[in-house]
This record gives structure tokens, sequence and C-alpha cells, in this order.
């Protein structure tokens, strides 16, 4: 033990009536027995580590250690034999984490009338503002002094360890959440590591109080103590169970990635208006998540807010405050810097966006819910997990052999940090997630009940009790179904009575005009002028009314649509007029529109009518005709429309016609007519002239030169008229004609017409100037001849598999 213990034990009955005694003018509670106990113990010169559930009071600790020993300093005589060496300007020295968490602690012991100075980055800016010094202030004056880590290695810090003043009344050194020495000190807030060494260099008769509500047992728990200079028997350790029973604890699968803008996972927490706290592991990922969530909002003022290190500590502080006191707005997207010690007693819901990167995390998000029970009744701890969260889960629990989070602690030290260690894994796979709780931190099977005031009448329920979480009492159906992708925007007003594009335009010149109107209106004041037009009806305003114009059927739906807008409500009136204004217009310009698709429409089917009147023969006529041709030639038949009833993927000879081959191109070409549609030359209307039948291969057809062929297009109408010429782009996926990328030049020598089909005498040809590549290289490469004039014998070409197959 580091000193002698007082001649009055405090740790005992006697000890803790006096010291209910001694408090009860100082409080407005009666303490719990536990944190009696714990001050107790360090009053007797232990030092202590208390590991207590969240929101069980681990801040009482340090405001009854503190009340006593001013209590004492003031009258050694309130315990008998009397209390000597306490200083007569008791101070305490109490490190937190974040400084959100310092200044929301500062206001809490102010509120108990003890003297709280607060020293950060955010008050040393301030004070140097006003010419003040922080540092000379805390020498005397303040019972306690609330810091963050990374000013103990500081100059200012090392100052006033070296006051023999301040020394001399320095009576204890507190740390909160002392489990972050872990996780946060040998990854990026190393300053966490420099309490041990401070404890070093103060007095011997300075305690220790270290507070958490998550230190895993095991190594963990060792490294803390390492870290500390806490040795056995030297300490008090005093641990209650950190269940929270009254927390509903819900794992969900995560149906969407979280790299992209979309959020659907999350859709539900705007529709059920829960106070709602929403951790996200970085700034970027919150605020993506809040953009989407305020693009679904359709509440005004946003119920949203953003609560992290970038903002103004003024901004956060703002935050906690509407979020305990203003009901329209209920969630808050936060990272690391809310997730300890931060105190808001309506929250019904903590969600955590994905798996916790260790079960500390887990728990720490968990006490943010329900931290009051008279105010929520029903919170719920809500842990997304990725598609890929189980199988690494499984990996690592298969992979450890030490059956501790050691391997994620060895990882922090490397500089990484680890996406998920053995404690969180084995959360992740375990089926009941309280068992795997009290497995993980060794909680006691139960606890001591508590005699207070408080707990006699809102006893705590005895442990264990029926289990909540979602692997004992599964949720509903329709809970554990990840929300479906949305198919796209949902549009409230009927497509019937949208306005169009034209009624927008109108609408939008009307309502910018009425903008006006209202800024010549205003009173002649700088307060009226100092404000630009657009603030009295600014264009969202005017895009919103027109795309719930529909909806809008009395001033009450107009004043529910411009709820928020402090400048445009005064001239509802004006803007309801203009909106009824509107209406008639837009009945005008419907009824044009509908009068000139009815137009358009008599012209087109003027157009088809003229179109059809020139063919003679029907459809059916044309379908007859075109069979009786077939069954007619069926047996011998020199018209060229054997190639038709070829299949589709049969060979063609060697033999094959030339002309029939080049036939069967101008088949499968395309023809550009004069106003740019391109259109199929040839459109057969029996099955049997489907271009499926056609050769498949047709690349070896020749067009230096002309030639001349006849086509038979049974039960067609004439394409065109002898003589007219035509320009064809053939096919780029198959059959191009002689392979060149120029136009063929096709020519209509004579129609001939017979009954049920028509008969194109067409003459084509190439143009000289592109010919195609077979040609150009027979050119470049003249055959050779010897002496006597004689050409060398051709060499054969050996020609592959590959090229004699038909593709």
């Amino acid at each position: 033990m580091t000193g002698a213990p007082a001649s009055f034990v405090w740790s005992s009955p006697e000890g803790y009536r006096l010291a209910r005694t001694i408090l009860r003018p100082s409080l407005p509670f009666d303490p719990h027995d536990y944190q009696l106990e714990g001050v107790c113990k360090v009053l007797d010169g232990y030092d202590l580590l208390a590991v207590i559930p969240t929101g069980a009071g681990k801040t009482g600790y340090l405001l009854i250690y503190i009340l006593l020993l001013i209590a004492l300093s003031n009258n050694p005589n309130l315990c008998s034999p009397a209390r000597t060496g306490i200083p007569r300007d008791p101070g305490m020295l109490i490190a937190y984490p974040t400084i959100g968490l310092e200044e929301e602690m500062a206001i809490v012991f102010e509120r108990f009338k003890v003297k709280t100075l607060v020293i950060n980055s955010n008050t040393l800016q301030v004070a140097r503002r006003e010419r003040r010094d922080l540092w000379s202030a805390a020498v005397q004056g303040y019972s306690l002094i609330l810091l963050s880590p990374e000013l103990l290695s500081s100059p200012g810090f090392e100052t006033l360890l070296q006051r023999p003043t301040f020394q001399a009344r320095l009576c204890a050194l507190g740390v909160d959440e002392v489990h972050l020495l872990n996780s946060w000190g040998t990854g990026f807030r190393k300053a966490f590591l420099q309490l041990g060494y401070m404890r070093a260099r103060m007095r011997e008769t300075v305690r220790l109080i270290g507070l958490s509500a998550s230190i895993l047992a095991g190594q963990p728990l060792k490294s803390v103590c390492e870290f500390l200079g806490l040795r056995g028997g030297q300490f008090y350790f005093l641990q209650r169970s950190n269940i929270r029973p009254e927390l509903q604890l819900l794992f969900r699968p995560l149906s969407h990635g979280l790299g992209g803008w979309k959020f659907p996972d999350f859709r539900w927490i705007l529709d059920e208006r829960r106070k709602t706290v929403i951790f996200c592991r970085t700034i970027a990922l919150s605020f993506r998540l809040a953009c989407y969530l305020l693009h679904l909002s359709t509440s005004s003022p946003s119920p949203i807010r953003l609560y992290n290190s970038l903002n103004w500590p003024s901004y956060n502080t703002r935050t906690r405050e509407l979020m305990r006191n203003d009901p329209n707005i209920y969630i808050i997207i936060a990272t690391a810097s809310f997730m300890v010690g931060v105190d808001l007693p309506n929250i019904q819901d903590v969600i955590l966006v994905q798996e916790p990167e260790n079960a500390d995390e887990w728990v720490q998000w968990g006490g943010r819910a329900g931290r009051d029970s008279s105010l929520v009744k029903d919170a719920r701890v809500i842990t997304y997990v990725t598609k890929k969260g189980p199988k690494t889960a499984q990996s690592l629990l298969e992979g450890d052999s030490s059956g501790s989070s050691a391997s994620a602690v060895q990882t922090a030290k490397k500089g990484s940090t680890p996406a998920m260690d053995v404690s969180s894994a084995k959360v992740i796979i375990a089926q009941c997630k309280v068992a795997a709780q009290n497995e993980l931190y060794n909680n006691p099977a139960r606890d001591e009940p508590c005699t207070c005031a408080t707990c006699t009448v809102h006893p705590r329920p005895p442990l264990p009790i029926p289990c909540k979480c979602s692997g004992c009492t599964p949720e509903a159906s329709t809970m554990n179904v990840p929300p479906q992708k949305p198919s796209g925007k949902t549009n409230p007003v009927p497509r019937s009575k949208r306005l169009t594009r034209v009624m927008r335009r109108h609408g939008t010149q009307r309502l910018e005009k009425l903008r006006e109107e209202i800024y010549d209106s205003l009173e002649d004041s700088a307060s009226s002028r100092a404000l630009p037009p657009t603030v009295y009806l600014p264009q969202p305003v005017i895009t919103s009314l027109l795309d719930n114009f529909a909806l809008l059927l009395t001033v009450d739906d107009l004043r529910a649509l411009l709820l928020g807008r402090t400048y445009v409500l005064p001239h509802i009136n004006k803007l309801w007029l203009a909106l009824q204004a509107l209406r008639p217009e837009f009945d005008d310009i419907r009824i044009k529109a509908a009068e000139e698709r009815k137009r358009k429409a008599a012209e087109k089917a003027a157009q088809h009518a003229a179109a059809a009147s020139k063919s003679t023969m029907t459809p059916e006529e044309l379908e007859a005709a075109m069979q009786a041709v077939l069954d007619e030639d069926s047996e011998e038949s020199d018209d060229g429309l054997d190639f038709f009833r070829q299949p589709r993927n049969s060979e063609v000879s060697e033999a094959t016609d030339t002309d029939t081959r080049a036939a069967a191109q101008i088949c499968t070409a395309e023809t550009v007519t004069p106003n740019a549609r391109t259109e199929p030359l040839y459109a057969a209307p029996h099955s049997d002239m489907d271009s499926t039948m056609l050769p498949p291969s047709t690349s070896d057809c020749s067009t230096s030169g002309s030639s001349s062929l006849s086509v038979l297009t049974a039960g067609l109408v004439p394409l065109t008229t002898a003589g007219a010429a035509m320009n064809t782009v053939p096919r780029r996926t198959r059959g191009q004609v002689g392979g060149g990328s120029a136009s063929t030049q096709i020519r209509v020598e004579a129609v001939e017409e017979g009954p049920g089909y028509a008969m194109h005498i067409l003459t084509f040809g190439g143009s000289d100037a592109d010919p195609p590549p077979q040609a150009r290289r027979k050119r470049a490469a003249p055959q050779k001849v010897d002496q006597a004039g004689n050409k060398p014998p051709r060499k054969r070409r050996r020609t592959s598999d590959k090229e004699n197959c038909v593709p």
C-alpha cells in the first residue's frame, strides 16, 4: 500500500453512514452503495479501478470524493479520530478523452457548487485572446481541473506540476474511460500513455481513480493496470455486471454497401421519429449518410445534426442541447467523439452502421441509449453487420488459439487499426449476445442489491432475466427483411395531374415575377433591403410549389408546405392568389397541348392511309401469293430463290452462282433514304423469307466493275422505279459486298411486276477509288517473271481448318 490508512476506517458500515450524512446537504440524491464503497476505499488510502455499467454513476465517484475532501478539509473532526493530512484547498486532476465530455462534466460539477476549470485547446485559445493564463489560474482556487491527455505533456502542465502550491493541494488523479488505453492509447492517441508517467511524478499520497464500463477480462485488464501503475494489493478493483437488461440488443444484416451515397437500410429512421444516434466509423461516411437522409426528409427544419471533431465545439454543444430539449431534432449522426461519456437521457435508439472493431466499442455505443428509464422504456442498440462480417468473424475465431483479444492489441501496436478483433467476432457469432458479453467481461453472476433511496423505490431487476437480444428473441419478420432497393423516386401527384415542361416554365416565370412584386412592396428600411429578393421566394420553394401544385387545394396545404420558411410565410396570401390565378392558365395550356396532339395524329394517319392506298393487295393476299410462288417453284426453279431455302449454317459451295450470292448480299443490306431513315431494302412477310435463311458467307463477292442480276421480291410493293439509283450501306456484321468500306452503287434497270411478285433488274458496282482490300493487295504485289518471260509456279496457300469453316 502506497500510504498508511487513516485511523478511521471508512470502508465500514459506520464509515458509509458518516459519508451519507456528510453528503446529504450537498447532494439532492442518495449515493449508491457501490459508489460509497469505492470512495471510502480511496479515503482509506487505496487506488480505485471501478468497472460499472454505462449510466450507473461513474461520475459520482469523482464528485463524491471531492465533496468529502472539501468537507473534511473544512472540519477534520467530522470523523473520530480527526482526519489529518488533507490540504486546506484540496484539488483533483481529471483526464477526459474528448473535449465535449470535459465541457459536459464541467456543467455537472458546477451544478453541485464545485469550482471547476476546463483546460483544452479551445479554452486556451479563448484565454489567450482575453490575456488570461489558465495554467496560473489552476494553481489554486479550483477544486477540479479537467483536461485532455494531450495536455499532460505540454509545457504549461509541466510548469503547473513544478508549482509547490499546486503539488501540496493535489489529492487525486481521475481517469475516465480507462479502457481507451488499449485502443486509442496504442493507436491514434499516444498521449493516453502519458497518464502512467504523470502518476509517477506526483506525491505518493495522490490517489488514482480509474473508471470505465468496459474493460475486457484477461490481457486487456492487465494492460490497463500496467499503464496506470496499479499493482496487486495496492488498489481496489470494484466490478459490477455491465449488462444493461433494459436494452434490446439487435443485429441486422446490411443489405447495401457503405461506399456510395444511398443507404436504404436506414430509411426507416425517418419514419419512426425516435430519438436516434447513428455511429459512423469516419466523418466522410457520416456526411454521405446525412446527405441521403436529408434528401429523403420532408421535415422543416431538418431533424438531422452531425456530431464530430471537425465541428466547432459550440455547434456540438448546441447539438446536445437540441437533442435533449427539441422534439423536432431526433437524429444525430456521430463519430467516436460522441461514443464515450456523453449523457443524453432521452436517446431511444443507437445504431452502428457496421460491425464494431471490438466489444468495448459495442458496449460504449450501446451505453448512450436509455440513460433515463423514466423517459425511455424501449431502448434499442441496433448493429448492422456487413455481408462479409460473419465470415470474417468465423475466420478470426478459428485462427485465434488464445481466446483473447491480444491479437487485436498486437495489430494496433504495429500501427494499424484492426477492422475486427476477437472480442467483436465472438459477439457477432454468438447466438446469445448477452451470454457473450458476460463471458468477455467476466461479469459477476449477480450484483449485491443497492439499499440507497433511489434503488429502494426503483430496484434494478435481478439477474439473470429473460434475454431480449436478437439471437434469443428474434425480431418480427418485417424487421428482419432487409429493405429492397428503391425502384425510383415516388411522386405523390398522379401522372395525369403533373405539370408539363411548358406549364413549369410558365409557372416559374409567373412566380419569379411575384417575387419581384413582393420585394417592391416591402417597407423601405435597411433591414428589408439588406436581403436579396430570392430570400422572400427562393428557387427551391418555387420548384416545390410546382412539384406539388395539384396537391395544394387549401391555404393550409400551402402553409404546411412552407413550414419553417420565415421570410415566405408572411406573404402566403399573395402566393395563394398567384397559385389560384395559375390554375386556369395551366388548363388552357393543357387543352392546347391536347389539340396539337390530335392534329399531329390526324396528319400521321393521313400519311399512312396514302401509303397504304398505293398497294393493290391486302397483307393476306400478299401472304397467299408468296406461298403460291414458293410452292410452284419447289420442284425445279431457276429464279434465284434457292438460297432462301438453305439452312442457316449450310455451306455455300464454290459453284454457287455469283449473281445469287450478290443477290443475297443486297437482300441483307440497308437502304439510306433521302430523309436519312435506314430501312431494309427488302422485307418479306413470309417466314421462309426471313433474313436468317440467307447464306452466311458472302464476303468473296467482288464489286470491281459492274454486273446485273435479277431479284424476285414476291409479295412486295416495288421499292423504286426503273432508272433510279440509290446508295446502300452494307451491314458490318455479316455479308459485306466485296468487303470494301465504300457504299455500293445499285441501279434499278427495270421493274417487272406480276401476280404477287415484283422482279427488279439491278446493276451494282463498286467505286474504283476505294477498291476492296483484296484488290488493293493484288495491286501492291505484282507477279514476278523470269528472263524468258515465264511466270514462276504459283505457290499453293495453306488453309487452316478455321478458314474452311463457315461461321
